[in-house]
Order: C-alpha cells, then structure tokens, then sequence
C-alpha cells in the first residue's frame, strides 16, 4: 500500500495499524468505597501552618505561636512574599485515614494494541 500510494520516501508520514482496538471504561462509578473505622480516642494536636497569602503555599509549621511568628521573620526573607499564619489541628496517624476509594474499572476496559511506523 506504501508502495502505490507513492509514500515510502516522503518524510513526516507515518501509519497506524489497529491489531486490537480498545475499549473505554463504563462505569458511571468506577471505584469502590472503603470507609476506615478506627477504634480507641481521637487525640488532637494545634500547629501553626505559615503560608504564601497569594497562594495559600506551605512554608513552615511551628508548635507554639512565637516560634511560627520567629519561623515567618526567617522565611520572609527567602520568599519574598506576605505571609499569614493559620492555627489548624491534626489527629494522630491512627485516626488521620477517614476513607480510601479503590479503582475497579469495567470488566469489558481494555488497552488497545496498535503497530506505528512512518518515516
């Protein structure tokens, strides 16, 4: 076919060949749920996160508020930017996972097979 369409010499021409075409997922869910149930008491901890306040960027995190206030003062010199400081609360890595989601795509998805070649 190459041959009588005249193209074995002609550069930036390629063909594709479908072996086995594929076929899309679906599934208007494709995923499982798995909720985590922890057991035992959920502890607590404050930090103070810095971040950019254009963009909301990590910077630091301190335990008290003057040491993320002495952080700020170091890191203001490195980014150049405003800064804001946020008081958040983390839980224990026990209790941190709340749910995971599993993807479990269609029976029928599979990946195609294709032969490529071309000058």
């Amino acid at each position: 076919m190459l041959e009588k369409n005249k193209l074995t010499n002609a550069t930036g021409v390629g063909c594709i060949v479908v072996s086995e075409a594929g076929s899309a997922d679906t599934r208007e869910r494709p995923y499982e749920f798995i909720n985590n149930v922890t057991e035992g008491q959920l502890t607590k901890k404050r930090v103070f996160e810095i971040r950019t306040a254009s963009d909301d960027t990590f910077v630091a995190e301190a335990e008290t508020k003057v040491e993320a206030a002495r952080l700020a003062k170091v890191a203001m010199k490195t980014t150049k930017q405003d800064l804001i400081c946020k008081q958040v609360y983390r839980v224990d890595d026990d209790h941190a996972l709340a749910f995971s989601l599993k993807y479990v795509p269609s029976s029928n998805t599979k990946l195609g097979t294709y032969i490529v070649f071309g000058n």
